[in-house]
């Protein structure tokens, strides 16, 4: 994230306009007030409302005047990083920040609105400047990732079986496997399965009936564990159950296993090596 920090302009007036201005008040009457920055000074353009000076990974905007407030957070990332603030150092759920945002920043904290309550988070030791903002609010967030045991590389997007023909042809035989064996019943006259397929497979349906009670809760039983790893891995990547991508992997994982441990490891190592490219 960057940090855009728009800042007053009437404190940048020269003594020698404010001068002409007082001895000319009807010359300068609808003349905008002169903004410096760095070396160079020019006119604020008419309409205009901020100067903004980007310095660091926060984008925020600060009106021109002290008692207002706007600001404005841009991108997914800036609001996953908010979050991650305050569930790392004031132990909130997922849940609690899911609409945290924030409302100030100074040279000595960050305030955050969190479920209608202010939480801040103290810049140690204070910031000398704004220009130490972007250096700082990494280091914040790092701090972050380190607290909550989470990579830096996060992930936003489900990709379902179909995207490879190996896996939707896995993901469909656990899917039928699961529906077949759910119940012994279906390996007996009178059932569905049996009525339309197995009837004239006798071995088969007294093979299937005999190893149901096994292979069904050993199956459940696997992907269960697969479940619960692929769930780790999702909240170590930033992915939390308020997105319709999480309930897709853990799905995916619970029906098909293994290869949808294949995707999401090949969407983290793309997701690695384009951040890894912006580096550079």
């Amino acid at each position: 994230m960057r940090l855009v920090l728009v800042f007053p302009a009437g404190r940048v007036h020269r003594r020698q306009h404010s001068i002409n201005k007082q001895l000319n008040p009807t010359q300068h009457q609808n003349e905008e007030p002169l903004i410096e920055h760095g070396n160079s000074r020019r006119r604020r353009r008419k309409g205009a409302h901020h100067q903004t000076h980007e310095c660091g990974p926060l984008r925020l905007g600060m009106p021109t005047r002290y008692s207002d407030t706007a600001f404005v957070i841009r991108s997914d990332t800036e609001r996953l990083q908010i979050r991650r603030y305050l569930e790392a150092f004031k132990k909130k759920s997922f849940y609690n920040v899911r609409n945290a945002r924030m409302t100030d920043i100074t040279l000595d904290d960050m305030k955050f609105d969190c479920g209608g309550q202010e939480h801040v988070i103290a810049f140690d030791p204070p910031l000398k400047s704004f220009r130490e903002a972007r250096e700082r609010v990494v280091q914040v967030d790092k701090e972050a990732l380190r607290a909550l045991y989470r990579s830096d590389v996060t992930i936003t997007t489900y990709i379902p079986p179909t995207a490879n023909l190996f896996h939707l042809y896995n993901f469909t035989q656990c899917l039928l496997t699961y529906l077949a064996f759910s119940r012994a019943a279906n390996f007996q006259p009178g059932s569905l399965l049996y009525d339309n397929v197995l009837s004239g497979l006798p071995g088969v349906a007294s093979s299937c009936l005999a190893i149901q009670p096994f292979l069904f809760p050993g199956l459940i039983f696997i992907h269960a564990i697969e479940t619960g790893i692929m769930i780790a891995k999702l909240d170590r990547h930033g992915l939390s159950p308020l997105k319709g991508a999480w309930w897709g992997w853990a799905g995916s994982a619970f029906v098909e296993g293994v290869t949808s441990m294949w995707r999401i490891d090949g969407l983290i190592e793309r997701t690695r090596k384009v951040k890894e490219a912006k580096k550079h």
